[in-house]
């Protein structure tokens, strides 16, 4: 998982150092390897076993390039390489200067120790621990009462949850998308993203449809997605998945880790308009979240789902929504941007990213190249941007 910073201002690098050791020292998922070899006698089950380091010196290195185009080259670069799960460490932050006063910052992690809020995290807490380095002054981060790793010891199944999905995703439904070539039997996971900036207005009418059925944007858009995905399929049932953050508990809310699950939603479409299909997607997602309990792996092994080379189990397509912070923020005199790095490669079929900023909507979509022709893909995007806006005018 990548994400870089775009710095301005007079960087203090060893203050920056002093920084990173202190992300590390505060949050032991950074500190963390995994090992698949049985220890204290127990039989070894195939799932990796987390081991907790204490902490340890940083490395950050500063390199030179000429050009801010140049330094997102390098950190997309960076964030392609291999980590080793068993020695670690799982992240590595490098500092690319590529002008006077101006520095990249590229920060990449594993996906096995952090997920979306915590990029969010590492981001809050560096911007805190850099001020203090700079200023001899203690940071004013609240304290963590627990680690990841408490997290997932306390973490326990429910039979009702898993009873649950048993019933709701026994018999799935196989959704395949209209492709460009067939799918290969064993998938290379090797993928595009393409961003479509939607129509003006789409943000309203996505606004406007929420408040008139009492729902979240979230439901609007997973149900005009649903409508998308029907059509182009020519299938009324439909498995969508979706991320979940996994963090009910308030304890975790600020503790770096692997929290995010992912619920497999089965929808049907048939015979409903949109209002009607606005309270099923409503209730299919209530009752997901009412029994996420069960982590998604467990639940494809409660329903003795076959392993695939060629595909993902229970679903092939995803949704999700992304609310983005805009604008500059301070790290203690300077001037900090956010800079989005694609993630490579593509786990689904298809996701759908809906991204809301303040001047609209932009449907974000990373695909299967080896299924899908960008020409397809952006298709699918402004198609979807139609649907929101004409349900707008069906209920104005």
């Amino acid at each position: 998982m990548p994400f870089a910073y775009d710095l301005h201002g007079d960087l203090d690098i060893s203050a920056l150092r002093t920084a990173l050791a202190g992300l590390v020292t505060r949050h032991e998922a950074l500190r963390t390897t995994f090992t698949d070899r049985p220890e204290d006698g127990k039989p070894d089950d195939g799932d990796l076993a987390q081991v907790v380091h204490p902490p340890r010196a940083v490395e950050l290195t500063v390199e030179a390039v000429p050009d801010l185009r140049g330094a997102l080259t390098a950190a997309l670069r960076a964030g392609r390489g291999p980590f080793d799960l068993r020695r670690g460490p799982l992240w590595r932050a490098r500092v690319w200067r590529y002008a006077d006063r101006r520095h990249l910052l590229s920060f990449v992690c594993h996906h096995i120790v952090v997920d979306d809020r915590s990029s969010a995290l590492i981001e809050r807490d560096l911007a805190a621990l850099y001020a203090a380095a700079v200023t001899g002054s203690p940071d004013a981060l609240p304290n963590l009462v627990v680690q990841y790793a408490d997290h997932v010891a306390g973490r326990r199944e429910s039979e009702s949850d898993l009873g649950y999905w048993r019933a709701q995703l026994a018999d799935l439904p196989v959704v395949d998308l209209p492709a460009d070539r067939p799918r290969p039997v064993r998938a290379t996971q090797a993928g595009a993203t393409v961003d479509v900036p939607l129509a003006a207005g789409a943000r309203e009418s996505l606004d406007f449809l929420a408040a008139r059925f009492g729902v979240s944007p979230f439901v609007v858009g997973l149900a005009a997605f649903a409508e998308l995905l029907a059509a182009e399929t020519g299938r009324s049932g439909l498995v969508i998945g979706t991320p979940v953050a996994g963090r009910d508990h308030p304890a975790v809310e600020n503790v770096v880790g692997y929290f995010l699950d992912t619920l497999a939603l089965r929808l049907d479409t048939g015979g409903r308009d949109f209002a009607d299909l606005v309270t099923h997607v409503r209730t299919v997602l209530a009752d997901g979240l009412a029994h996420q309990g069960v982590a998604f792996p467990e639940v494809v092994r409660a329903l003795g789902v076959p392993p695939s080379a060629a595909r993902h189990p229970l679903f092939d397509v995803l949704f999700t929504l992304v609310d983005t912070r805009e604008g500059p923020r301070s790290w203690a005199g300077l001037d900090m941007h956010a800079v989005p790095l694609p993630a490579a490669g593509a786990p689904f079929d298809l996701t759908v990213a809906l991204v809301r900023r303040s001047a609209g909507l932009t449907v974000g979509l990373r695909y299967a190249s080896d299924l899908f022709d960008e020409s397809r893909v952006l298709g699918w995007g402004r198609r979807f941007g139609e649907i929101l806006i004409s349900k707008a005018e069906l209920f104005t």
